[in-house]
């Protein structure tokens, strides 16, 4: 009988190997952090949050979803076409995002209602550009199995993030934090190059027909999966925009300290063990070999992960925030009590809907992102007495919602291996 995930064989190192990046890139911000928010305030903090608001859900859509292809072509010349055709369209959007935000700046605020710091404008199409090389990438890493590569990747990202924001924080640049996000991602876009080049990669930007074969081959995951996505994305950025635009971005500094402190560190081990699952789910896929164990094995291990965050959140939060970044951010703790349910279901929901994609249930992740976008978007129609009851209709709507989409994955994994079973008899 076949086992499940052995975190001791293959699937176990791969995990590790990213882990360790992982660890060592957390490790960095997490050390820098006290001193910043000795230097920033949280007004400043609320406009990173603003910009990554934005740029985060552009980035979904700046390879056009072509990236998550990368993984299914068999002859390696046409996942070279992918990643070229990639880039190319993250390279024609971040034009047309440049061009558009220049000419459109007055348009842009008064359409948000929100006053948009004048760095906004020329680091938001810097930073989707740079995302836009490093996501097809990042996925030519997984299909070659070049974890250590990925590993380094993180150390690389945030080691610069987080010293070049601390320089310009000392140096008194009052937008220090928003460049040194981007400077940081343009950093991990220049490694990543360097990193191809290492391996033998080459674009095929001349290769046109080739390019326009493979875009027409995979059209069903721009077609089904670039909205939605772009949409369930966007709906991680409406807790910011509802914020800044019905309270502060005092407020929204809190939220965003909070989060990045919680949310992101965590996401990143979802991540490191999601590149590996994915594909694992897409090379047992092309063998038939069931994948309802894995996805169970899997599960044990992240909800047992998840159940320390959430103790430890309940129990220590807001000391814990006053303690490492100073009594005046104790209200990022105070958050982060309230979000502890929803942030650690969707560290376990996370990873494990990379399979649907691996699959090819496009059609059906479609559905749930739009489901869940909808939800959130709906709060914004509600009124709030205060900042923790937005908070508190936030973590309830995303805890049902995740756990629905669990249950859904299952029974797709289940119906796909009884398909397999069939087939094969």
């Amino acid at each position: 009988m076949r086992q499940g995930i052995n975190i001791r064989g293959s699937f176990g190192k791969s995990v590790l190997t990213l882990l360790s990046g992982t660890a060592l890139a957390q490790l960095i911000p997490l050390m820098i952090s006290p001193l910043l928010t000795r230097i920033y305030d949280p007004v400043q903090f609320g406009q990173l949050a603003l910009l990554m608001a934005v740029l985060n859900p552009l980035c979904v859509i700046a390879s056009g979803k072509y990236e998550l292809t990368v993984m299914l072509p068999k002859d390696e010349q046409n996942a070279h076409r992918i990643v070229t055709l990639s880039v190319f369209i993250g390279m024609i959007l971040s034009a047309v995002l440049g061009i558009s935000a220049y000419l459109g700046v007055d348009i842009i605020n008064a359409l948000f209602g929100i006053d948009f710091h004048p760095s906004f404008f020329y680091l938001l199409p810097t930073g989707l550009f740079m995302m836009g090389i490093w996501q097809p990438a990042n996925y030519y890493f997984m299909r070659k199995e070049e974890y250590r590569k990925m590993s380094v990747n993180k150390v690389v990202q945030m080691a610069a993030i987080s010293l070049l924001s601390l320089a310009f924080g000392y140096w008194g640049i009052e937008d220090g934090l928003m460049f040194g996000y981007i400077l940081g991602w343009t950093a991990l876009a220049f490694m990543t190059l360097y990193q191809l080049k290492q391996i033998g990669f080459r674009f095929t930007f001349s290769d046109f027909n080739g390019m326009k074969e493979m875009a027409s081959r995979y059209k069903d995951y721009p077609v089904y999966n670039l909205l939605p996505s772009f949409l369930n994305t966007l709906a991680l950025s409406v807790p910011v925009f509802i914020l800044t635009s019905k309270f502060s971005q005092e407020d929204t500094g809190y939220f965003n300290l909070c989060r990045q402190i919680l949310f992101i560190p965590s996401s990143f081990l979802a991540t490191s063990i999601a590149q590996v699952y994915f594909q694992r789910v897409a090379r047992n896929r092309q063998i038939a070999v069931p994948l309802r164990r894995d996805f169970l094995s899997l599960l044990k291990v992240l909800g047992l992960i998840a159940l320390l965050i959430f103790i430890t959140l309940i129990t220590a939060g807001p000391d814990l925030f006053a303690f490492v970044f100073g009594n005046e951010w104790r209200l990022s703790g105070d958050f982060s009590r309230i979000l502890a349910l929803s942030i650690c279901m969707q560290f376990v929901v996370i990873p494990i809907s990379f399979s649907l994609p691996a699959i090819e249930k496009i059609r059906h992740t479609s559905l749930w992102q739009v489901i869940y976008f909808s939800s959130v978007a709906a709060l914004f129609f509600f009124p709030y007495s205060e900042v923790e009851s937005f908070l508190w209709s936030l973590t309830i709507l995303e805890f049902v919602a995740y756990a629905i989409y669990l249950f859904w994955i299952y029974r797709l994994l289940v119906r796909h291996d009884r398909e397999k079973m069939n087939s094969a008899a």
